[in-house]
């Protein structure tokens, strides 16, 4: 990784994570969502245009877009139901 993606990790981490942990209540699960946040900005790093947001900006853009694709992805999955509350013959 190269030093100026180093920095921008160090300098707007925590702002990231702190947007990120608003909604996202599994401290695990927002880490892995600051991890994407970086990685999708990383690898989009020349689509940033500096004259129409700042880098904070640019990068809360794509932590709201992840956290949106997380609650998506949440509210699709399976309800997990314990056996026993299945049974008929419940005491």
């Amino acid at each position: 990784m190269e030093s100026m993606e180093k920095e921008i990790i160090t300098r707007y981490g925590a702002d990231v994570m702190r947007f990120v942990s608003r909604t996202v209540r599994q401290r695990e699960d927002a880490e892995e969502l600051v991890q994407d946040v970086f990685v999708r900005a990383l690898r989009a790093k020349d689509q940033f245009d500096a004259s129409k947001s700042s880098i904070r900006t640019w990068l809360t853009r794509i932590a709201y877009n992840e956290v949106m694709r997380y609650h998506e992805r949440q509210s699709h999955r399976p309800m997990m139901v314990e056996l026993n509350e299945l049974r008929d013959d419940k005491p």
